[in-house]
């Protein structure tokens, strides 16, 4: 994965355990018993974060995958077409392909 990639996920992670702490105070202020987690014994709050930085890896690893796989399709060097089941065309690639009417159904 690349720096840039990472740096952005772990950006919106802080971000969003910043909001959810100032929601979590704001709603402790009103009704404490209404928070959850509140009350949550150590081992269940580090399950709690080992399934979301799971879920954050997953995420990145998707990401990563794809960003290969899209370098793969528009670089080769031989020409590529992803193809529907139905035979509708969804996306070609190299300039031979391009300059080919390819119906679309």
């Amino acid at each position: 994965m690349n720096n840039q990639v990472k740096e952005k996920l772990q950006k919106e992670i802080q971000d969003l355990r910043d909001r959810l702490h100032r929601a979590e105070v704001e709603l402790l202020a009103l009704n404490p018993d209404a928070v959850p987690g509140v009350g949550l014994d150590p081992p269940a709050m580090r399950e709690i974060e080992r399934q979301t930085q799971q879920s954050i890896q997953a995420q990145a690893a998707l990401q990563e995958s794809e960003e290969r796989f899209r370098n793969a399709f528009d670089y080769a060097r031989i020409g590529m077409a992803l193809v529907h089941v139905d035979g509708r065309n969804l996306n070609y690639s190299l300039p031979p392909f391009r300059r080919l009417p390819i119906p679309t159904m």
